[in-house]
């Protein structure tokens, strides 16, 4: 499995073996890192903002909405023009 992320310091905390990460979300990344110990192999990368934008947009989406959506055939219109260039038709 491969993650990515445009956040150098989140890729680099998750990369790191060691625990107790001092950072302000680091019981999170520790959660993260033995939810993902079992899902072997699991790379992380670092990519850059603009190469993430469709992740970008969705969770930017997600701020706005409330309870579950399932998306199975037609996306929100609102993610149609930034996601629309990097969805094959």
């Amino acid at each position: 499995m491969v993650v990515e992320s445009d956040n150098i310091q989140l890729v680099s905390a998750l990369r790191s073996k060691s625990h107790g990460c001092l950072h302000e979300v680091g019981g999170v990344v520790d959660d993260c890192k033995l939810l993902i110990r079992d899902l072997e192999p699991v790379v992380f990368h670092h990519v850059k903002r603009e190469a993430n934008r469709c992740a970008d947009a969705i969770a930017r989406y997600a701020e706005m909405i409330h309870g579950e959506h399932i998306w199975l055939d037609d996306l929100p219109v609102s993610l149609h023009r930034v996601l629309g260039s990097e969805i094959p038709v």
